[in-house]
């Protein structure tokens, strides 16, 4: 590889104002260029939220990704989709330019943002569209060149980017309902934390720091208990708090933002 390979971890911060991933990974960019003058190192960009289940097939794939990286491409990883996902951005393959048994690398179509759920289930029929996971390598130099000639909101549309895609076990721990997946569940399918009591209830994932939950003839709810607030929801709509988070900021309400306790 004549390139160094850098991996570049993305957490999220106490920033005033949401920025999103752009001006962090400029930065980053401008700090390795700064220690790698005479290099073009390559970045890998990992938000620090996810999970993966198959490293070593996930290893393999950002492996196979490097010599398109190297030649200038702008490498996106796509996730093999297993349910019509409204929380995650998707990728349109186009056509293809290197595949194996465990990964597969194209051209990107197009990139689409949130979608409906019809529109997420015309997704995984069509078996072209795959999750976008945030997950990208590029070299530094390249990166640069392309946040110089657009704006960052439009960058996504350049004609060098591809898509590596792969089954390798991925969640963005991102929500609740993630949590659920990942976590160890009884006999009924239930995720529980804390001073919990259930009878009849399925497919849960409860959480309670104090004081006792009890759940009658329930399934498929996300319950959170904090010191602070209670959230109850559906599983498949508790992505969708961030409307809640709204209303309490236009109400102003700081329970979203000020805690009774605070490490």
């Amino acid at each position: 590889m004549s390139s160094p390979l850098i991996p570049v971890i993305l957490s999220g911060g106490n920033e005033p104002s949401g920025r999103n991933t752009a001006p962090a990974i400029c930065i980053a960019a401008l700090i390795l260029k700064m220690k790698h003058p005479n290099e073009n190192p390559l970045m890998l960009v990992l938000p620090a939220d996810h999970s993966v289940k198959k490293v070593k097939t996930f290893c393999n794939t950002i492996k196979s990704a490097i010599p398109f990286a190297e030649a200038g491409n702008l490498v996106s990883f796509g996730i093999k989709p297993t349910h019509p996902e409204t929380g995650y951005g998707y990728i349109q393959k186009g056509k293809v330019l290197s595949d194996s048994d465990i990964y597969e690398v194209s051209e990107v179509r197009t990139f689409v943002e949130k979608p409906n759920l019809k529109t997420a289930e015309s997704f995984i029929e069509k078996m072209s569209y795959y999750w976008n996971s945030g997950m990208y390598l590029f070299s530094v130099e390249r990166y640069l060149q392309e946040l110089s000639l657009y704006r960052p909101d439009i960058v996504k549309k350049t004609k060098d980017a591809v898509v590596a895609t792969m089954d390798i076990g991925w969640n963005d721990v991102g929500a609740w309902s993630s949590l659920w997946e990942l976590g160890k569940k009884d006999s009924s399918g239930n995720v529980i934390t804390g001073d919990i009591v259930c009878h009849e209830t399925e497919n849960s994932y409860i959480y309670t720091e104090s004081g006792l939950v009890a759940t009658i003839g329930i399934q498929d709810l996300v319950i959170i208990h904090t010191k602070d607030s209670l959230l109850v929801s559906r599983r498949d709509s508790v992505q969708n708090v961030k409307n809640i988070v709204q209303h309490l900021d236009l109400s102003g309400r700081k329970e979203h933002k000020e805690h009774r306790e605070v490490f």
